[in-house]
């Protein structure tokens, strides 16, 4: 989660940044590791709003069942979560 996290961030934090460019980033960490069920949320919601200095969150969460070899009938259904927090180019 916080390699994904970071690299949404980073992504999200460039001058030219567009949304899909920092989910992408996000999806693309977690989908090679094999990562069923996440969410990635930021802070502004739009990162292009986001002017030079202003801080942006990237917050990715991951859900157990869909990703445990444990039975999901046996588990709670809880949840891994990261955050990234970085200054905007």
């Amino acid at each position: 989660m916080a390699t994904a996290a970071y690299e949404s961030c980073r992504a999200a934090i460039r001058t030219e940044a567009t949304m899909a460019d920092a989910v992408a980033a996000g999806e693309a960490v977690l989908k090679s590791r094999g990562v069923k069920s996440f969410i990635i949320k930021f802070q502004p919601t739009d990162v292009a709003t986001a002017k030079r200095g202003d801080t942006v969150r990237v917050t990715v969460t991951a859900f157990s069942n869909p990703n445990s070899i444990i039975p999901t009938n046996i588990s709670e259904n809880s949840s891994i979560t990261s955050s990234v927090v970085m200054l905007k180019e």
